[in-house]
C-alpha cells in the first residue's frame, strides 16, 4: 500500500512539473509565432498596447506640454537609480524577530566597510516613527514575535542628508507565508562597494532562515517590487511564489532548490553559469535545500547590456510565464522581448482603450491620426520589424 501511495505521489509531482513546462512552452511558442508572422510581413491590423514604448511616449507627451509653456525638455534620466536588495523567507516570525537586531547591526557595518558610515536614526512600526534606540528596537522585536506587527522600517542617515538608506520588512501574518526584506540605498558615493558589502549580509541571513530567493540590483524599483515585476506587470505580491519562480534577472540572484532544478540541478546550474560568463557561489549544497548565488562579475553599477542579456538567457527557465503590457515609469534595466515596446506614436496621439488581449478595443476605435500613422507603419516593414535587445 505504501508503495502505491509513493507511486501516486511521484506521478502527481511529475504531472505538475510537466504542466508547468507545457504552459511555459505554449507561451514561448505563441510569442514566437506572433514574432515570425510579423517579421514575414503579415502584421495584424489591431494595434497592441504592448507594442507601444510607454516610457518614450509618456516622455514625448510631457515634453510637448512643456514646450507649449516655454519650458526645456526633461532629460531621459531625471535621477540616478538606487541600490535595491531583497530576499524572501518562509521562516517563523518569532525567529526572524530574534535575528532582526543582528541584521540592523550587519547592515550598518556594511555601510561603514564600504566607506559610507550611516547610523540607524529612526524606526517606524505600528504607524509611529520614533528615534532609534535599543529600547525602540526591543519593542519592535516584541511586537514582531507576538504577531502584532505587519511592517517595520529602519532609516539610516548621515549629518549631511536625512534618510539615505533603509531596511524595510513586510512581515508575514503567520507561519507558512513569506516575509520580505528589502534594503534600499538611495545615495552612496560608491554604490558598487556597498553592493559587495551587502551581499554577504544577505548570505548570512539566508543561511540563518528558510530564505528561498534574493536579488541585488542597481535600478529603479518600488517597495517590495523588483524591476522585472514592474515591466511585466506582476502584482505587488510576487514574492509569495518566490519559492517556485525567480523574480527576474539582476546583478546578483540568490536561487533555491526549485530554481536550481529548473536549471538542471546544482551541478548543471554551475556549468551553465560558468558557460554564460557569470559567477556561481554555492551557499548550501544539502539535497532539497540547495542555495546559491548566480551573479555577474564586476560592479553592480557597471552592468553592461551584454551581461544583462547573458544572465537573462541563463535564468529564463526559472521565471513564471509573464507577458509585457504597458509600462510608463522610469527607464528600467530590463531587456525588451521581440514585439514589445518598439513603437512611438506621433505627438498628441490619444491612445484608445485596449482589451484583455492587449488589442485596441473595437468599441473604442483608433483616432484618425493614430490610424493613419499605424496604416503607414504597416505598409513599411522597416518601421516595425525589430530585434531583441
Amino acid at each position: 500500500m505504501r508503495r502505491v501511495v509513493t507511486m501516486v505521489r511521484v506521478v502527481a509531482w511529475r504531472w505538475s512539473d510537466l504542466s508547468v513546462r507545457f504552459f511555459r512552452h505554449w507561451v514561448a511558442t505563441s510569442a514566437n509565432l506572433l514574432v515570425n508572422a510579423n517579421v514575414n510581413g503579415t502584421m495584424e491590423a489591431a494595434l497592441r498596447i504592448n507594442e507601444i514604448d510607454g516610457v518614450a511616449f509618456e516622455r514625448q507627451e510631457r515634453n510637448a506640454r512643456r514646450a507649449d509653456k516655454g519650458l526645456p525638455p526633461v532629460p531621459e534620466l531625471e535621477r540616478d537609480p538606487w541600490l535595491q536588495v531583497q530576499w524572501n523567507t518562509f521562516s517563523a516570525p518569532a525567529s526572524l524577530a530574534a535575528e532582526f537586531p543582528e541584521l540592523c547591526d550587519a547592515v550598518g557595518h556594511a555601510f561603514a566597510a564600504a566607506g559610507q558610515p550611516m547610523p540607524a536614526t529612526s524606526v517606524t512600526f505600528r504607524g509611529r516613527d520614533v528615534r532609534w534606540s535599543p529600547k525602540a528596537l526591543a519593542k519592535v522585536v516584541e511586537a514582531w514575535a507576538s504577531g502584532d506587527l505587519d511592517r517595520v522600517t529602519v532609516d539610516f542617515s548621515t549629518p549631511e542628508m536625512d534618510r539615505q538608506a533603509e531596511i524595510s520588512v513586510l512581515v508575514a501574518p503567520g507561519v507558512g507565508e513569506a516575509t520580505v526584506f528589502q534594503v534600499t540605498v538611495w545615495t552612496a558615493p560608491d554604490v558598487g562597494a556597498v553592493a559587495e558589502q551587502l551581499l554577504p549580509v544577505v548570505s548570512d541571513q539566508a543561511l540563518l532562515s528558510d530564505t528561498v530567493y534574493g536579488a541585488i540590483t542597481y535600478d529603479f524599483g518600488e517597495s517590495f517590487r523588483l524591476p522585472f515585476e514592474m515591466w511585466y506587470g506582476v502584482g505587488g505580491d510576487g514574492w509569495q511564489a518566490a519559492h517556485l519562480f525567480t523574480r527576474g534577472y539582476y546583478w546578483a540572484n540568490l536561487l533555491s532548490h526549485r530554481h536550481l532544478l529548473a536549471l538542471g540541478g546544482l551541478v548543471e546550474a554551475r556549468r551553465r553559469t560558468v558557460e554564460a560568463g557569470m559567477l556561481f557561489v554555492p551557499l548550501r549544497e544539502e539535497p532539497g535545500r540547495e542555495l546559491a548565488w548566480i551573479r555577474m562579475p564586476g560592479r553592480a553599477d557597471e552592468v553592461s547590456d551584454e551581461q544583462l542579456a547573458a544572465i537573462k538567457r541563463l535564468l529564463s527557465p526559472t521565471w513564471a510565464p509573464v507577458r509585457h503590457r504597458y509600462y510608463t515609469g522610469y527607464p528600467l534595466r530590463v531587456l525588451k522581448d521581440p514585439g514589445d515596446a518598439y513603437l512611438l506614436p506621433p505627438v498628441g496621439t490619444k491612445l484608445p482603450h485596449f482589451d484583455s488581449d492587449n488589442k485596441a478595443d473595437p468599441d473604442d476605435p483608433l483616432t484618425e491620426p493614430l490610424e493613419a500613422w499605424y496604416r503607414e507603419v504597416k505598409s513599411r516593414p522597416e518601421l516595425w520589424t525589430w530585434r531583441a535587445e
